[in-house]
Protein backbone atom coordinates (compact mmCIF):
# COMPACT_ATOMS: atom_id res chain seq x y z
CA UNK A 1 0.00 0.00 0.00
CA UNK A 2 2.81 2.42 0.88
CA UNK A 3 4.72 1.67 -2.30
CA UNK A 4 1.63 2.19 -4.45
CA UNK A 5 0.67 5.49 -2.79
CA UNK A 6 4.05 7.06 -2.03
CA UNK A 7 6.69 5.50 -4.28
CA UNK A 8 5.22 4.54 -7.64
CA UNK A 9 3.48 6.91 -10.07
CA UNK A 10 0.78 5.29 -12.18
CA UNK A 11 -2.55 7.18 -11.88
CA UNK A 12 -4.31 5.07 -14.52
CA UNK A 13 -3.86 1.82 -12.57
CA UNK A 14 -3.54 3.20 -9.03
CA UNK A 15 -7.09 2.34 -7.92
CA UNK A 16 -7.10 -1.05 -9.67
CA UNK A 17 -3.80 -2.00 -7.97
CA UNK A 18 -4.77 -0.66 -4.54
CA UNK A 19 -8.35 -2.01 -4.34
CA UNK A 20 -7.43 -5.69 -3.60
CA UNK A 21 -4.88 -4.66 -0.96
CA UNK A 22 -7.41 -2.29 0.61
CA UNK A 23 -10.09 -5.00 0.68
CA UNK A 24 -7.71 -7.48 2.35
CA UNK A 25 -6.26 -4.97 4.81
CA UNK A 26 -9.62 -3.59 5.91
CA UNK A 27 -11.68 -6.77 5.98
CA UNK A 28 -14.38 -7.14 8.58
CA UNK A 29 -12.27 -9.48 10.75
CA UNK A 30 -9.19 -7.23 10.82
CA UNK A 31 -8.39 -4.42 13.29
CA UNK A 32 -8.12 -1.91 10.38
CA UNK A 33 -11.78 -2.01 9.39
CA UNK A 34 -12.46 1.42 10.85
CA UNK A 35 -9.68 2.97 8.77
CA UNK A 36 -11.16 1.99 5.43
CA UNK A 37 -12.96 5.34 4.76
CA UNK A 38 -9.82 7.30 5.64
CA UNK A 39 -7.59 5.11 3.45
CA UNK A 40 -10.10 5.41 0.61
CA UNK A 41 -10.02 9.22 0.87
CA UNK A 42 -6.21 9.16 0.94
CA UNK A 43 -6.25 7.00 -2.19
CA UNK A 44 -8.60 9.43 -3.97
CA UNK A 45 -6.46 12.39 -2.89
CA UNK A 46 -3.29 10.76 -4.25
CA UNK A 47 -5.10 9.88 -7.50
CA UNK A 48 -6.26 13.48 -8.05
CA UNK A 49 -2.77 14.84 -7.23
CA UNK A 50 -1.16 12.53 -9.79
CA UNK A 51 -3.79 13.28 -12.42
CA UNK A 52 -3.29 17.05 -11.94
CA UNK A 53 0.40 16.57 -12.89
CA UNK A 54 -0.43 14.80 -16.13
CA UNK A 55 -3.76 16.18 -17.37
CA UNK A 56 -5.20 19.66 -17.79
CA UNK A 57 -8.78 18.57 -18.54
CA UNK A 58 -10.39 15.27 -17.65
CA UNK A 59 -13.87 13.89 -18.14
CA UNK A 60 -15.84 13.04 -15.04
CA UNK A 61 -16.72 9.70 -16.58
CA UNK A 62 -13.01 8.91 -16.97
CA UNK A 63 -12.37 9.73 -13.32
CA UNK A 64 -15.31 7.55 -12.26
CA UNK A 65 -13.91 4.69 -14.36
CA UNK A 66 -10.56 5.03 -12.61
CA UNK A 67 -12.10 4.88 -9.10
CA UNK A 68 -14.62 2.16 -10.01
CA UNK A 69 -12.49 -0.70 -8.53
CA UNK A 70 -12.70 0.93 -5.08
CA UNK A 71 -15.96 0.20 -3.29
CA UNK A 72 -17.90 3.08 -1.76
CA UNK A 73 -17.01 5.74 -4.33
CA UNK A 74 -19.91 6.79 -6.54
CA UNK A 75 -20.41 9.85 -8.68
CA UNK A 76 -21.89 11.87 -5.79
CA UNK A 77 -19.08 10.99 -3.38
CA UNK A 78 -16.36 11.83 -5.92
CA UNK A 79 -17.98 15.15 -6.86
CA UNK A 80 -18.49 16.08 -3.19
CA UNK A 81 -14.83 15.30 -2.48
CA UNK A 82 -13.75 17.45 -5.45
CA UNK A 83 -15.86 20.39 -4.24
CA UNK A 84 -14.44 20.04 -0.72
CA UNK A 85 -10.84 20.03 -2.00
CA UNK A 86 -11.54 23.10 -4.15
CA UNK A 87 -13.22 24.95 -1.26
CA UNK A 88 -10.36 24.21 1.18
CA UNK A 89 -7.71 25.11 -1.39
CA UNK A 90 -6.14 21.64 -1.32
CA UNK A 91 -6.56 21.20 -5.06
CA UNK A 92 -6.83 23.90 -7.73
CA UNK A 93 -9.62 22.42 -9.80
CA UNK A 94 -12.76 23.61 -11.57
CA UNK A 95 -15.74 21.40 -12.39
CA UNK A 96 -17.87 22.19 -15.44
CA UNK A 97 -21.20 20.45 -14.85
CA UNK A 98 -22.51 21.37 -18.30
CA UNK A 99 -19.71 19.57 -20.18
CA UNK A 100 -19.02 17.14 -17.28
CA UNK A 101 -15.31 17.91 -17.27
CA UNK A 102 -12.69 18.61 -14.63
CA UNK A 103 -10.09 21.30 -15.27
CA UNK A 104 -6.88 21.30 -13.22
CA UNK A 105 -5.83 24.94 -12.90
CA UNK A 106 -2.13 25.59 -13.45
CA UNK A 107 -1.60 29.38 -13.43
CA UNK A 108 1.95 30.63 -13.60
CA UNK A 109 1.53 33.72 -11.42
CA UNK A 110 -0.73 32.31 -8.70
CA UNK A 111 0.59 31.69 -5.22
CA UNK A 112 -0.22 28.23 -3.86
CA UNK A 113 -0.14 27.59 -0.14
CA UNK A 114 2.65 25.12 0.67
CA UNK A 115 0.63 23.44 3.43
CA UNK A 116 -2.33 22.82 1.12
CA UNK A 117 -0.05 21.56 -1.64
CA UNK A 118 1.72 19.22 0.79
CA UNK A 119 -1.55 17.82 2.08
CA UNK A 120 -2.56 16.90 -1.49
CA UNK A 121 0.68 15.75 -3.09
CA UNK A 122 2.46 14.39 -0.03
CA UNK A 123 5.67 16.04 -1.24
CA UNK A 124 6.29 13.25 -3.72
CA UNK A 125 8.51 13.71 -6.76
CA UNK A 126 6.52 15.26 -9.57
CA UNK A 127 6.63 14.05 -13.15
CA UNK A 128 6.89 17.59 -14.50
CA UNK A 129 6.94 20.93 -12.65
CA UNK A 130 3.90 23.15 -12.75
CA UNK A 131 3.90 26.57 -14.40
CA UNK A 132 3.89 28.32 -11.04
CA UNK A 133 6.87 26.26 -9.90
CA UNK A 134 8.74 27.03 -13.13
CA UNK A 135 8.13 30.77 -12.70
CA UNK A 136 9.08 30.64 -9.03
CA UNK A 137 12.26 28.70 -9.77
CA UNK A 138 13.31 31.02 -12.58
CA UNK A 139 12.58 34.11 -10.49
CA UNK A 140 14.65 32.68 -7.64
CA UNK A 141 17.53 31.99 -10.03
CA UNK A 142 17.25 35.49 -11.47
CA UNK A 143 17.22 36.98 -7.97
CA UNK A 144 20.37 35.05 -7.03
CA UNK A 145 22.14 36.21 -10.20
CA UNK A 146 21.15 39.83 -9.63
CA UNK A 147 22.30 39.61 -6.01
CA UNK A 148 25.70 38.27 -7.07
CA UNK A 149 26.01 40.99 -9.71
CA UNK A 150 25.16 43.65 -7.13
CA UNK A 151 27.80 42.31 -4.78
CA UNK A 152 30.37 42.55 -7.58
CA UNK A 153 29.32 46.07 -8.61
CA UNK A 154 28.98 47.42 -5.08
CA UNK A 155 30.87 45.24 -2.62
CA UNK A 156 29.86 45.13 0.99
CA UNK A 157 31.97 47.61 2.99
CA UNK A 158 34.52 46.13 5.33
CA UNK A 159 33.24 45.99 8.84
CA UNK A 160 34.92 48.54 11.07
CA UNK A 161 35.92 48.25 14.67
CA UNK A 162 32.84 47.48 16.81
CA UNK A 163 33.97 49.92 19.51
CA UNK A 164 34.44 52.71 16.97
CA UNK A 165 31.12 51.93 15.34
CA UNK A 166 29.43 51.97 18.74
CA UNK A 167 31.07 55.30 19.58
CA UNK A 168 29.95 56.73 16.23
CA UNK A 169 26.39 55.61 16.79
CA UNK A 170 26.50 56.97 20.33
CA UNK A 171 27.73 60.34 19.03
CA UNK A 172 24.93 60.39 16.46
CA UNK A 173 22.40 59.63 19.19
CA UNK A 174 23.80 62.41 21.40
CA UNK A 175 23.68 64.89 18.50
CA UNK A 176 20.10 63.87 17.71
CA UNK A 177 19.14 64.23 21.39
CA UNK A 178 20.71 67.70 21.57
CA UNK A 179 18.93 68.76 18.40
CA UNK A 180 15.66 67.48 19.80
CA UNK A 181 16.32 69.34 23.07
CA UNK A 182 17.00 72.58 21.22
CA UNK A 183 13.87 72.14 19.12
CA UNK A 184 11.85 71.49 22.30
CA UNK A 185 13.27 74.61 23.95
CA UNK A 186 12.44 76.66 20.87
CA UNK A 187 8.88 75.34 20.85
CA UNK A 188 8.50 76.20 24.53
CA UNK A 189 9.78 79.75 23.90
CA UNK A 190 7.35 80.16 21.01
CA UNK A 191 4.46 78.95 23.18
CA UNK A 192 5.46 81.36 26.00
CA UNK A 193 5.70 84.28 23.57
CA UNK A 194 2.31 83.44 22.15
CA UNK A 195 0.85 83.46 25.64
CA UNK A 196 2.41 86.88 26.32
CA UNK A 197 1.04 88.28 23.07
CA UNK A 198 -2.40 86.92 23.86
CA UNK A 199 -2.25 88.48 27.34
CA UNK A 200 -1.18 91.85 25.91
CA UNK A 201 -3.90 91.70 23.31
CA UNK A 202 -6.48 90.90 25.99
CA UNK A 203 -5.31 93.84 28.15
CA UNK A 204 -5.39 96.15 25.13
CA UNK A 205 -8.90 95.07 24.26
CA UNK A 206 -10.01 95.64 27.85
CA UNK A 207 -8.49 99.15 27.82
CA UNK A 208 -10.15 99.97 24.52
CA UNK A 209 -13.46 98.70 25.84
CA UNK A 210 -13.12 100.78 29.03
CA UNK A 211 -12.21 103.87 26.99
CA UNK A 212 -15.18 103.30 24.73
CA UNK A 213 -17.51 102.92 27.71
CA UNK A 214 -16.08 106.10 29.29
CA UNK A 215 -16.56 108.04 26.05
CA UNK A 216 -20.11 106.80 25.75
CA UNK A 217 -20.77 107.76 29.37
CA UNK A 218 -19.29 111.24 28.79
CA UNK A 219 -21.39 111.78 25.67
CA UNK A 220 -24.48 110.55 27.47
CA UNK A 221 -23.77 112.86 30.41
CA UNK A 222 -23.21 115.82 28.07
CA UNK A 223 -26.48 115.10 26.33
CA UNK A 224 -28.25 114.90 29.69
CA UNK A 225 -26.75 118.22 30.76
CA UNK A 226 -27.75 119.80 27.43
CA UNK A 227 -31.29 118.51 27.84
CA UNK A 228 -31.47 119.80 31.39
CA UNK A 229 -30.22 123.22 30.21
CA UNK A 230 -32.87 123.29 27.49
CA UNK A 231 -35.58 122.35 29.95
CA UNK A 232 -34.33 125.02 32.40
CA UNK A 233 -34.30 127.67 29.68
CA UNK A 234 -37.82 126.68 28.65
CA UNK A 235 -39.00 126.89 32.23
CA UNK A 236 -37.38 130.35 32.61
CA UNK A 237 -39.01 131.57 29.41
CA UNK A 238 -42.36 130.22 30.55
CA UNK A 239 -42.00 131.87 33.96
CA UNK A 240 -40.97 135.19 32.33
CA UNK A 241 -43.93 135.01 29.97
CA UNK A 242 -46.29 134.37 32.86
CA UNK A 243 -44.82 137.31 34.83
CA UNK A 244 -45.18 139.61 31.82
CA UNK A 245 -48.72 138.38 31.38
CA UNK A 246 -49.49 139.04 35.02
CA UNK A 247 -47.98 142.55 34.86
CA UNK A 248 -49.98 143.37 31.76
CA UNK A 249 -53.15 142.12 33.39
CA UNK A 250 -52.57 144.29 36.45
CA UNK A 251 -51.82 147.31 34.29
CA UNK A 252 -54.97 146.70 32.25
CA UNK A 253 -57.02 146.55 35.44
CA UNK A 254 -55.53 149.81 36.69
CA UNK A 255 -56.15 151.50 33.33
CA UNK A 256 -59.77 150.37 33.32
CA UNK A 257 -60.31 151.66 36.81
CA UNK A 258 -58.77 155.03 35.88
CA UNK A 259 -61.02 155.31 32.85
CA UNK A 260 -64.09 154.57 34.96
CA UNK A 261 -63.13 157.13 37.53
CA UNK A 262 -62.50 159.83 34.90
CA UNK A 263 -65.66 159.22 32.95
CA UNK A 264 -67.86 158.94 36.01
CA UNK A 265 -69.74 156.08 34.47
CA UNK A 266 -70.93 153.16 36.42
CA UNK A 267 -69.90 150.53 34.07
CA UNK A 268 -68.82 147.05 35.04
CA UNK A 269 -66.17 146.55 32.46
CA UNK A 270 -64.86 143.13 31.59
CA UNK A 271 -61.32 143.01 32.76
CA UNK A 272 -60.26 140.60 30.05
CA UNK A 273 -61.74 142.81 27.35
CA UNK A 274 -60.00 145.82 28.83
CA UNK A 275 -56.89 143.81 29.01
CA UNK A 276 -57.23 142.98 25.35
CA UNK A 277 -57.83 146.61 24.55
CA UNK A 278 -54.87 147.64 26.56
CA UNK A 279 -52.79 145.06 24.84
CA UNK A 280 -53.86 146.34 21.46
CA UNK A 281 -53.25 149.89 22.60
CA UNK A 282 -49.89 149.07 23.89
Amino acid sequence: MYNLLEVSFDPLTLCASTAPILATLCADDTPYTGYRPLLARALLSRLLAQLSQVYTTLKLSALLNLVEPVDGFGAEQVEAYLMGCARRGELRVRVDHASETITFVDEAFTHVDDSAQASTSGREATVQPSSAEVVRTRLSTLACVLHDALRVIEPTPVEEDPVAAQNTRFGELVAAANAERRALSLRRAIVARRRELLSELSVRKEKEEASRRAEMSRVKKAMEEQREKEETRKRELERARKEIESIRTEEAKKLAQDLIKRSGLKVSANVSAVSNISHSTL
